[in-house]
């Protein structure tokens, strides 16, 4: 098994999918007081705040007791965070950034109830990660929403659509966009796609197969080279001393050398006299040419 990481959501183990359940437990201590706070404080007046921030926290609090890894934990609830934006936080009006609310409320769970979720998130989602993880966890939530979520039950092809089309803007010119971790998950959220889409009517045969893409890897196309170049000596050398064509390649060295060392050292040809005069009896040939 390979090192957890924040872009591996193929393999979700905490329990995403009671979000989209209409079932609301009774609030726990301490969370009446944090969503009152929430609500009185960004005045929210969505009357089903409540409802959706104790859901939230009973979320959270699965999540904190439950025996997942720490970067597990951290999935769930950066996953929360798209899920209450999109029920709730994206209708408050504020001045900020949306996810500062979210922290808030965090920070609210470990000071009414000592959650320590809050610290697990922040720890692995980080200013330098979190857009790009939020592109890739609104990918999955929005494809987690057309098999669960009440929004897509009638509206199941605008949903897978809308997925389709969000593929493809990151699909797009992936590695100068992203990383290669996000471009990686991309290939396996493909794979979950075209499997749903292929088993569901409203959206099978409607042209939202997604094909395979392949993008260059940054790292590849000069690591290749590097190791093309630092691997010619050694092959040469291979060549030359462990197989027939080295001592072919040897010995017609040798008789070049030879040959050429012969012509060096080998005496003018001195012509005998009898030859000579010969040679000097010869009488030119006439020619005649034709006047016009």
């Amino acid at each position: 098994m390979g090192e957890e990481s924040m872009y591996n959501l193929s393999s979700r183990s905490y329990d995403y999918r009671s979000l989209f359940l209409d079932n609301h437990k009774q609030p726990k201590q301490g969370h009446e007081e944090i969503c009152e706070f929430m609500k009185q404080t960004y005045s929210i007046k969505n009357n089903n705040f409540i409802l959706n921030c104790y859901k939230s926290l009973n979320y959270l609090d699965d999540l904190e007791e439950k025996e997942h890894s720490y970067v597990r934990k951290a999935h769930g609830t950066l996953y929360l965070y798209l899920w209450l934006y999109d029920k709730e936080l994206k209708n408050v009006i504020y001045t900020g950034e949306h996810i500062e609310l979210y922290k808030k409320m965090l920070e609210l769970c470990f000071e009414y109830i000592s959650y320590n979720i809050g610290t697990i998130y922040q720890s692995n989602v980080r200013a330098d990660n979190f857009e790009i993880l939020k592109n890739l966890y609104d990918l999955y939530y929005k494809f987690d929403k057309i098999k669960y979520d009440n929004d897509c039950e009638n509206t199941k092809y605008k949903c897978a659509k809308n997925c389709f089309d969000l593929y493809k803007e990151y699909i797009e010119d992936c590695n100068k966009k992203f990383n290669d971790d996000f471009c990686n998950e991309l290939e396996n959220f493909r794979n979950q796609f075209n499997r749903y889409i292929s088993s569901e009517p409203e959206c099978k045969d409607k042209d939202l197969y997604i094909p395979k893409n392949t993008y260059a890897r940054k790292s590849v196309v000069p690591l290749t080279s590097l190791v093309t170049v630092l691997s010619l000596p050694t092959f040469f050398f291979i060549l030359y001393k462990l197989t027939p064509f080295g001592a072919w390649f040897r010995n017609r060295s040798r008789r070049k050398k030879k040959n050429y060392s012969n012509i060096a050292n080998e005496e003018p040809e001195i012509l005998p006299a009898t030859r000579i005069s010969r040679i000097s009896d010869m009488k030119p040939y006439k020619i005649s040419y034709m006047s016009m």
